[in-house]
């Protein structure tokens, strides 16, 4: 594949040299002296936010140019695919897009919209019974490959073929295979209820609850509607009405579910008692993080990220992004490598680099990817939180 990199800092390296005047695809331009961003994470989210969103029923659905084919990064760097043979032109949008040349151009063969036309024909079986007859567990894409990802439970020739024959057959699908084992905890046996007084614990990310459902994670604080909340998974809550209680005694009331998605899977948010502290400063390997208020990370291939939930704490790869599950709200999930249980539902999903949120973790299950298999976790993006709730870290 052709790849372009546009780093001007290298163009700087030596001295006294002579403007030159013609412009290159290895020489960009700030025409319009314009902020130049350098972090990467941030060059990503200017990227993103650029892009026409369109308001649907589950969800927003985003527009993106017609050369464009997705991004992803590599060795820390972005690197942006396209389509077509207006380089110069694309590169000039995708510097005021990204408000920096800190990119790669890489040469793709299928667009963002062809690959959601094909995703969202497949989502739609969803709704009429389709993906629980074939075993599909999710459906997302993959912008390095340039492919539409199914994921079936049983990733088998003959599923496949089945697949092929009964919802479309596409040189832009490939297929892996996942399975979820989502649930909550319970209680647990040598756990009794206490008439003692206690102190409520804090609920920051990671921190544990217990509510009928069974047990969750906290995902991040916010304020919704004037009133300190938290957000989660809904399968740890399930309807408005139900009350978290602390894990010490089984009794003590932190809060109670105000807010929660159609299916009761995907997203709760929980106001708080008025005696219980909150905040989203937490301890990742040791160091104190305190997650930036008011914005998040956008989702992208090959970033790393971290989980803080109850049981695990640690750090993982996105491998698929704008992903639909079985069943579920929303159709933009997004499949990463990290280790999560039952417990864990809920958990915070940030960049231990930015510091930023990027989402909350809502099931556990393993993926098989040639023949590999590892540990995977499914989660909500902040995005998809902003446009159900207009919900936004915040700390006290």
């Amino acid at each position: 594949m052709k790849k372009i990199l546009f780093l001007s800092a290298f163009l700087f390296l030596g001295f006294g040299l002579n403007s030159c005047s013609d412009t290159d695809l290895n020489s960009p331009t700030n025409e319009e002296n314009q902020p130049v961003e350098n972090n990467t994470n941030d060059i990503i989210n200017n990227l993103e936010s650029s892009f026409e969103v369109k308001a649907r029923a589950e969800g927003e659905q985003v527009s993106y140019p017609d050369y464009y084919c997705g991004s992803y990064f590599k060795d820390g760097i972005l690197v942006i695919k396209v389509k077509g043979t207006n380089i110069k032109d694309y590169k000039k949008d995708l510097e005021q897009r990204c408000k920096s040349h800190l990119f790669i151009i890489e040469e793709g063969v299928n667009t963002m919209n062809e690959l959601l036309q094909v995703r969202d024909f497949i989502n739609s079986k969803d709704e009429i019974g389709v993906w629980k007859k074939l075993g599909i567990s999710a459906c997302g894409i993959d912008p390095k490959d340039g492919k539409v990802v199914v994921m079936l439970e049983d990733a088998s020739e003959a599923n496949i073929n089945n697949f092929k024959n009964e919802v479309i057959n596409s040189p832009l699908i490939k297929f892996w295979q996942l399975s979820f084992s989502e649930g909550n905890t319970s209680l647990e046996s040598n756990k009794q209820t206490s008439s003692l007084a206690i102190t409520p614990t804090p609920m920051i990310p990671g921190a544990d609850f217990y509510c009928a459902q069974g047990g969750g994670s906290v995902g991040y604080r916010c304020v919704y509607k004037t009133k300190p909340c938290i957000v989660t998974a809904g399968h740890t809550v399930k309807a408005v009405g139900n009350k978290i209680i602390d894990t010490q005694d089984l009794t003590t009331k932190l809060g109670e579910c105000i807010e929660c998605d159609v299916t009761g899977h995907d997203l709760a948010v929980c106001t708080l008692v008025d005696n219980v502290s909150s905040s989203n400063t937490f301890k990742y390997n040791n160091t104190t993080i305190k997650i930036v208020d008011g914005t998040y990370d956008n989702v992208k291939k090959d970033n790393m990220i971290a989980l803080k939930g109850f049981y695990h704490s640690g750090p993982g790869k996105i491998i698929v992004e704008k992903t639909k599950l079985s069943g579920r709200t929303f159709t933009e999930f997004a499949v990463a490598t990290y280790k999560s249980q039952d417990g864990d539902s809920g958990g915070l999903i940030f960049s231990p680099n930015t510091k930023k949120a990027v989402g909350i973790h809502i099931a556990s299950g393993e993926i098989k990817v040639d023949g590999t298999s590892q540990k995977a976790g499914a989660f909500l993006p902040c995005s998809a939180i902003k446009w159900k709730y207009g919900t936004l870290p915040k700390n006290n």
